[in-house]
């Protein structure tokens, strides 16, 4: 039997949070049928609990408590505790930042996308210096490195020649519910929105998501309304002093992260997804929507274009005037995704995913 261990760090944040948290959830429901692993889920105890985590398989899995968030100084000291117990296991860490020392003898890494180190303006150049080095690392000493899109798989190949042979592609999931009838939006949008059409943003406020473009449109479009879901970073403030400028600021709704179920909610209500980022490595709400019938509107950069296929409007990440004709025309024509596009995103499964993954962790052990 191999022994592997699951990074979960983080198991509630963000959008690489709930890639990881739908991996781990997919691959521990197949060891039903596939008796070759036996899984450790490494992560903040409680959290796993309230997720349910012990109940993933009907067989065992275990938990050890790895109580700290991403790229933090007390991951460090609490890692030689943490490999001291699944010492022989081979590790799957679903971001690279894998620990600083005694790095475990066999391990996958994920490097969803290298939008720090492309994007201008993306982080600090201190915090761009560190990544770059520390994604080098990991992929360096990695059995393997895994890439949700071929897009990314393009970029790591450029940033890491010498990893080039040990890239591998694993697709990201919808989850099944997202394909089920969307239930009543939650109280505090439908008190938002009233009668009126709402354009859906997904993800964390970072510079990157080019949420300027929202403005834009809200400025050009009159009885519109947006709603934002995620997670707030500093660089939203750019953002929010944009909207005040264009008197635009009270036809915006702030969300904070929501569960699946709500989630399906905005999706199924929302008019169009607004989703103009610069760089993506996959562009996981952009298939959720298209799943719940929801069009489209986003930018062809990253690995857009290659997730959304014909199933969006693909725009310029700086065309503004293509963008405001984008959601005037889907505003206009109030159509919902058609079937093959639904079907399309039907095909993208975490089963499959996990699937990926086990043949990847085999080999490597």
């Amino acid at each position: 039997m191999i022994p592997v261990a699951f990074d979960l760090r983080d198991p509630d944040r963000s959008g690489i949070a709930r890639v990881a948290r739908s991996m781990a959830r997919a691959f521990a429901a197949r060891l039903d049928s596939d008796p070759r692993f036996d899984l450790t889920l490494c992560g903040p105890a409680r959290q796993l609990d309230a997720l349910d985590a012990r109940n993933w398989s009907r067989r065992p899995l275990s938990i050890v408590n790895w109580a700290s968030g991403r790229h933090s100084p007390a991951a460090q000291l609490s890692w030689a505790g943490v490999r001291a117990r699944t010492r022989n296991a081979v590790w799957f860490f679903p971001h690279w930042d894998v620990p600083w020392y005694a790095l475990p003898q066999r391990y996958v890494v994920m490097v969803h996308d290298l939008t720090l180190l492309r994007v201008p303006g993306a982080t600090r150049p201190d915090r761009r210096w560190l990544a770059e080095r520390w994604i080098r690392r990991a992929v360096r000493h990695a059995a393997c490195v895994v890439v949700p899109s071929d897009a990314s798989a393009r970029d790591l190949a450029v940033f890491a020649p010498f990893a080039a042979s040990k890239i591998r592609r694993i697709p990201e999931g919808v989850d099944a519910a997202f394909f089920d009838p969307s239930p009543a939006l939650p109280a505090d949008v439908v008190e938002f929105v009233g009668h009126l059409p709402f354009m859906l943003s997904v993800g964390n406020r970072k510079r990157h998501k080019n949420l300027h473009m929202g403005v834009e449109i809200l400025s050009r479009v009159p009885n519109l309304r947006w709603v934002l879901v995620g997670e707030w970073y500093p660089d939203w403030e750019e953002v929010s002093g944009h909207a005040i400028d264009a008197g635009v600021a009270d036809r915006l709704l702030l969300l904070d992260p929501r569960s699946d179920e709500e989630l399906r909610a905005l999706y199924g209500a929302a008019a169009f997804l607004l989703f103009p980022s610069r760089a993506e490595g996959f562009g996981l709400p952009v298939a959720e929507a298209i799943a719940c019938g929801t069009p489209v509107v986003c930018s062809n950069a990253g690995s857009l274009p290659e997730v959304a296929g014909a199933c969006a409007t693909l725009c310029d990440p700086d065309d503004v005037d293509a963008f405001v004709a984008a959601a005037r025309s889907t505003l206009a024509s109030r159509l919902r995704q058609p079937a093959p596009c639904v079907e399309r995103m039907r095909a993208m499964t975490w089963s499959a995913s996990a699937t990926c993954l086990a043949g990847i962790l085999a080999e490597v052990a």
